[in-house]
C-alpha cells in the first residue's frame, strides 16, 4: 500500500527542466523544487540541457533557465525548445537586471529566496 501511495503522488507531479551554469544555485534551486513536490531534471548548460531532454522519454511541463550561461544562452535554448514542444512554459531567472528587462516572462531575478523562486514557478504553472 505505501508503494501505491508514492505512485500516486509522483504520477500528478509536474517536470520541471532547470538549467544553470552556476552549481551552487542549480544545487538550492533544486532543492527547494523537489521540497515544493515538482520533478526536476537538472543540466548546467544549454547543450546539456538538450542532451537531457533528448533521453527523457516523459512531458516535460517547463524550463526555468538562466539568462546568461556560456556557450547558449537561456533566451537560444528556450527557442530550440519551443520548437519543438511548442506548449513548453518557459521562467527566465538572472542576476543581471538588464537581462531581465529584455524579457515579457515572469523573471525572478537571482539571488532569490526559496519563496520566491516558488511563487513564480506556481505562478507560471498555473496561468
Amino acid at each position: 500500500p505505501l508503494t501505491e501511495i508514492k505512485l500516486i503522488r509522483c504520477d500528478g507531479r509536474p517536470i520541471i527542466l532547470l538549467v544553470e551554469d552556476d552549481d551552487m544555485v542549480r544545487s538550492v534551486a533544486s532543492a527547494v523544487l523537489i521540497r515544493r513536490g515538482y520533478q526536476v531534471l537538472e543540466a548546467q548548460d544549454g547543450a546539456e540541457a538538450l542532451r537531457v531532454i533528448a533521453g527523457h522519454q516523459g512531458a516535460l511541463d517547463m524550463v526555468l533557465t538562466d539568462v546568461v550561461m556560456p556557450g547558449m544562452n537561456g533566451e537560444v535554448l528556450a527557442n530550440r525548445l519551443l520548437a519543438e514542444r511548442p506548449h513548453l512554459l518557459v521562467l527566465f531567472m538572472s542576476g543581471y537586471l538588464r537581462e531581465a528587462q529584455l524579457h515579457d516572462y515572469p523573471f525572478p531575478p537571482k539571488p532569490f529566496p526559496p519563496e520566491i523562486l516558488s511563487r513564480k514557478v506556481r505562478e507560471v504553472l498555473d496561468a
